[in-house]
């Protein structure tokens, strides 16, 4: 199954968000696969696009990127 999550960061997060993923490399379960990320940091809006077969890791993926 594939899905588009979209989120907007907060500024207030920003250098924590920075540092965790310089810490982990967001590494994400094997059953999630990356299949693209896009930034517009004028507006701190993420969105990417994941591949995965089981529901209950990517709602662990998915709090990997909120704050």
């Amino acid at each position: 199954m594939k899905i588009i999550v979209q989120w907007n960061g907060l500024p207030t997060a920003e250098n924590y968000v920075i540092e965790r993923f310089m810490k982990t490399g967001s590494q994400s379960p094997e059953c999630v696969k990356l299949v693209g990320r896009w930034h517009r940091p004028v507006l701190a809006a993420i969105a990417c696009c994941l591949r995965f077969t089981d529901t209950q890791p990517l709602a662990a993926v998915c709090r990997l990127y909120t704050a």
